[in-house]
């Protein structure tokens, strides 16, 4: 993920690459070349290829950062008008599947404008009040929401947001977490272990998938038993941090896929 561009360089065409999405970081961008310009006339020594790298490694947190890839999972901070017209031209460009948002904002933000410029690109989303004292209840952002999203629902908690918006998410959608640094900071480590369950979950539904070719019967029993299991895995999951259980909740797996002829790269 990111994006590329051409940057003109004393006259030599420079290809750059940035792991930020979006145009407007394109612009970002153009400022800090020219700095890059100005400091190289006071010589000071900035190869091409520095700034190749510079820009391959720079990073902000919750700055359209993208924790995980698939399931595609998207943490922004921005607050306002114009970084929720930023981070929708970015989906609309570079997200193309079913978004399901996580939002929560601050209340002394413009939380309408922000809806009216990001809401309609969500197929789901789910309303929270982040854990901050200024932080707009959720059941009111819920309530601005629905004018400009069809499905919205409130969450009291992270962890109620992350099953809500798993509850019919696949690995082929994306989870856009938003609205409130103060919320993604809440809610980054709780995601981690539960998007690797999703993946989990997906892998035990392909073989189950597989088997149905193989033997539509015992298939279609296999599948039904595989559905129930993901369903309990993610539920516990919100009960039990399997993080601190992992040590027999991967090798299960891997067995598992191993006695029902999972393939390579399954999981």
């Amino acid at each position: 993920f990111g994006t590329d561009f051409a940057a003109d360089m004393q006259g030599a065409s420079l290809r750059l690459h940035t792991p930020f999405l979006g145009a407007h970081q394109v612009k970002n961008a153009a400022t800090a070349l020219e700095v890059i310009k100005i400091l190289r006339k006071e010589g000071f020594a900035i190869s091409d290829e520095a700034l190749k790298k510079g820009f391959q490694k720079a990073f902000i947190p919750a700055r359209m950062e993208v924790i995980s890839q698939q399931p595609l999972c998207l943490l922004d901070g921005g607050h306002n008008p114009g970084c929720a017209k930023a981070l929708r031209a970015a989906l609309e460009d570079f997200v193309p599947q079913r978004k399901i948002a996580i939002m929560g904002i601050m209340a002394d933000k413009d939380s309408g404008r922000f809806l009216e410029a990001v809401g309609p690109a969500f197929d789901k989303l789910i309303a929270i009040t982040p854990n901050w004292g200024r932080a707009l209840p959720g059941e009111k952002l819920a309530e601005a929401a629905r004018a400009f999203c069809r499905n919205v629902s409130v969450a009291q908690t992270c962890g109620e947001a992350i099953a809500a918006a798993m509850k019919d998410m696949t690995r082929d959608d994306a989870l856009i977490v938003c609205g409130s640094f103060y919320l993604v900071s809440e809610i980054r480590e709780q995601l981690n272990g539960k998007l690797e369950n999703l993946q989990t979950c997906h892998a035990s539904r392909k073989i189950a998938q597989r088997a149905c070719y193989n033997s539509p019967v015992k298939g279609r029993r296999l599948l039904q038993k595989a559905f129930a299991f993901c369903r309990g895995l993610l539920f516990l999951n919100n009960i039990v941090n399997f993080e601190k259980h992992s040590f027999w909740v991967k090798p299960f797996f891997k067995k598992v896929c191993g006695v029902w002829g999972g393939a390579p790269g399954v999981l």
